[in-house]
């Protein structure tokens, strides 16, 4: 996720991650904060205690990832496996404004 986060930021895509509150690893900040740096994970993340700020961005379920713009909501990918084919995900919406666009293979 590191990674990701570095290869797209310069393209102006912000991610920000959305976790349950009913785990034991997300049932307060610092048990969020130790699981990021174990995983190695650079992006902003909160715990969505009712779910209502996902709801709100457009995630239906968490944890939920909701990828910013500057011109707002780019799109938002929810559940277990938010993050299967994401990257090929991103790099098309990146190619819809630039279809010349030189991208890593995801």
């Amino acid at each position: 996720a590191k990674e990701w986060a570095n290869r797209y930021e310069a393209h102006g895509i912000k991610s920000l991650l959305a976790f349950p509150e009913d785990s034991d690893v997300f049932s307060d900040r610092s048990g969020l904060e130790a699981f990021l740096d174990r995983e190695g994970i650079k992006m902003p993340a909160f715990i969505d205690e009712q779910g209502r700020v996902s709801q709100a961005l457009g995630a239906p379920t968490l944890p939920s990832v909701i990828f910013l713009t500057t011109g707002g909501i780019a799109f938002v990918r929810s559940g277990p496996s938010w993050f299967e084919g994401l990257e090929l995900e991103v790099q098309e919406f990146l190619r819809k404004t630039d279809p010349g666009l030189s991208l890593p293979l995801p």
